[in-house]
């Protein structure tokens, strides 16, 4: 499992090192990483989470809601990933591998797949659809 995340951090990260996300690649790359997490997490919480105890939770401000999230969820995530998956294994990742295009095109299909998921969930769950 480790191997497929750090395949798709160096994908991600081959495609944010072009254009002007060069400076910021590897900080790209790991915020779009857990955004991918994040549609996982909530697909999921959609699935077995979702009733009524989980309104509770957005019955509190907006700006508590996003402090709570960032400091419990999001930074703990953002600082494994950075011990994990250092920029300079991601580099030396990059300089051996043969096909870049095509995971590419993979790491970009999984991610408007994990977003596809979460929405049809989403709308599932909701009683939108079905």
């Amino acid at each position: 499992m480790k191997n497929l995340t750090f395949k798709f951090l160096v994908y991600l990260y081959s495609y944010y090192r072009t254009g002007n996300t060069a400076d910021i690649a590897y900080y790209s790359t790991i915020i779009a990483f857990l955004a991918v997490l994040l549609f996982h997490f909530m697909t999921f919480a959609c699935i077995f989470i979702w009733d009524e105890n989980t309104i509770l939770l957005l019955q509190i401000p907006k700006w508590q809601r996003f402090i709570l999230f960032s400091v419990f969820i999001i930074l703990p995530f953002y600082l494994l990933i950075n011990y994990l998956f250092p920029e300079a294994e991601i580099l030396k990742q990059l300089e051996r591998e043969p096909i870049l295009k095509k995971g590419r095109l993979y790491a970009f299909g999984y991610v408007v797949f994990s977003i596809a998921l979460f929405i049809i969930t989403l709308l599932t769950v909701k009683g939108v659809i079905f």
